[in-house]
């Protein structure tokens, strides 16, 4: 995480130069239980670009997650994404497999996702990427107002031909956390580096997971 934040840094001052656009993320997820160790996921993710008052990109996700240690789950998944905007939108069909980690640390939880998407795009395009997102989440008890603070670091590496394009850092909150639904909102930084320039993003997000 520290490497993270250091990068941030760099990042940050090359960039100050360029205009930084601000976005509004929402997800929202359905889990379901199969049996003791193995769960299904329905998502939906939409990126709502506030500087040009459109939607940019929107994902539809299915997941079987499958537990095979106490701390460890192997997944399988599908996407449907569109991006672009407007009249310019290019859809993606993408599979996907996941390895995660979830464990604890001084009553810290940690979550550490690794994913390898496989995109097919619908102008024939293929790319091959790994992404990788580790997310500490601090007890309840740290805080005065009886919610979770979290912060996490998201990277994403294309096999074919870019390399590390992608970074993100979040902080956050969980605001609540009953049996059947999780809420959080978080403040996202988000750097893409298209051709060889990197762009800058401000994400203000909310995140809701209902399980059944």
């Amino acid at each position: 995480m520290l490497i993270g934040i250091a990068l941030l840094s760099g990042l940050f001052a090359l960039g100050q130069d360029e205009k930084v656009e601000n976005y509004l993320w929402s997800y929202t997820s359905l889990s379901e239980d199969i049996n003791e160790k193995t769960q299904i996921v329905f998502s939906e993710k939409v990126h709502y670009n506030l500087s040009e008052k459109l939607s940019d990109y929107n994902q539809f996700d299915i997941i079987l997650y499958r537990d095979i240690h106490k701390n460890f789950s192997v997944g399988l998944a599908l996407r449907n994404a569109y991006s672009g905007g407007r009249n310019n939108w290019v859809s993606e069909i993408t599979p996907q497999i996941y390895g995660v980690y979830k464990g604890s640390l001084n009553k810290f939880s940690i979550n550490w996702s690794n994913r390898i998407d496989f995109q097919n795009f619908d102008t024939g395009a293929k790319r091959t990427r790994y992404r990788n997102k580790l997310t500490v989440i601090f007890p309840r008890s740290y805080t005065k107002l009886k919610i979770s603070p979290f912060l996490a670091e998201e990277m994403f590496v294309k096999f074919n031909d870019d390399g590390f394009y992608n970074f993100r850092l979040f902080g956050g909150a969980y605001l609540f956390d009953i049996r059947f639904l999780k809420a959080n909102l978080f403040y996202c930084y988000n750097m893409i580096n298209k051709e060889n320039r990197w762009t800058h993003q401000n994400v203000t997000g909310i995140s809701l997971h209902f399980k059944i």
